[in-house]
């Protein structure tokens, strides 16, 4: 079993051992044609960890309980479409548009994340109700990780890095301490500070 495949098992283990019942949620995993359709669109070619996950899953259906804290898990078909929303915004906005947008964002220290609005090599593979997202960063400043998971979106003013890449998250996600509370008759999870 690869490491990608030890995480992610890890993971959604510690979801189910809480009752929440994620696996059936799962998509079958991503075929070639997928990927190709992805890097034909983007011209993103996904690290090695993101596309062994998404070769487990190709993200998971759009109800039931959430896989990543706070975010559902998109397939390779809703990854680009995020993708295309926000290349069609900074083609509307142009540069001086986005460079406005991206006044009021910020990196916190040492993090090597582009203190922008939004850049073509962030590819959205988690998101919010919002349009905030968990993207994958293929275009990190030096010192960075290629591949690094951080956090964009419009009420994401801080772009931050949750983790060097896919792996790691998901080993952090399986350490750090679920928290589950009921609200309106339903059961739900966060982990702090992972998001």
């Amino acid at each position: 079993m690869s490491d990608i495949e030890q995480s992610w098992s890890g993971w959604l283990d510690v979801l189910e051992g809480h009752g929440f019942a994620v696996r059936e949620t799962l998509r079958p995993g991503a075929s070639d044609a997928d990927f190709a359709a992805l890097t034909r669109e983007t011209g993103i070619t996904l690290p090695t960890e993101v596309e062994a996950l998404y070769r487990l899953a190709d993200g998971q259906a759009d109800d039931g309980a959430l896989v990543l804290p706070r975010y559902r898990f998109l397939p390779l078909e809703g990854a680009v479409a995020e993708w295309r929303i926000w290349q069609e915004l900074a083609e509307q906005e142009g540069p001086d548009g986005m460079a406005d947008h991206a006044e009021a964002v910020t990196v916190p220290e040492p993090e090597k994340v582009a203190c922008q609005y939004w850049i073509p090599g962030w590819l959205p593979i988690a998101r919010d109700g919002g349009g905030n997202a968990i993207a994958v960063d293929t275009a990190p400043l030096d010192g960075g990780t290629h591949g690094q998971f951080i956090i964009m979106g419009p009420d994401e003013d801080e772009r931050r890095v949750l983790a060097p890449g896919a792996d790691a998250y998901l080993r952090a996600l399986a350490a750090a301490d679920l928290e589950v509370e009921s609200r309106g008759g339903k059961r739900h999870w966060d982990v702090r500070g992972l998001t």
